[in-house]
């Protein structure tokens, strides 16, 4: 999920592919980065990246543009409802994945 080409793939695949093309920036980050530390807002990262392919096809563009940003530019996918989804359930992932990184006594809940 590394940005290396991304920008020409994604101006490539904007122009000539149907699909919808959005940007993923988890909310709250910086503060959650204050609260718990570097270590652990690098591994909320790590996870949201893993989340994030999970939901994608493989031809889909996704990369991580540094810091809490990441794209996707969904192939073939044509309605708004659909990304409404993914993102959704982006944030139903992060929000479980919660407890493992920053401990289950905690009760904290992010999205993007």
């Amino acid at each position: 999920m590394s940005a290396g080409n991304v920008k020409e793939r994604l101006i490539q695949a904007c122009s000539t592919e149907d699909g919808l093309l959005t940007i993923v920036n988890l909310d709250n980050f910086h503060l959650f980065n204050d609260i718990y530390g570097e270590d652990l807002g690098k591994k909320l990262l790590e996870v949201c990246a893993r989340i994030i392919d999970s939901v994608t096809e493989g031809d889909d563009i996704t990369a991580s543009l540094g810091g809490d940003e990441f794209v996707i530019f969904c192939r073939g996918l044509k309605d708004k409802n659909e990304l409404v989804e993914i993102h959704e359930y982006i944030n139903e992932k992060i929000n479980e994945s919660l407890p493992s990184i920053v401990g289950a006594d905690d009760n904290i809940s992010l999205g993007v």
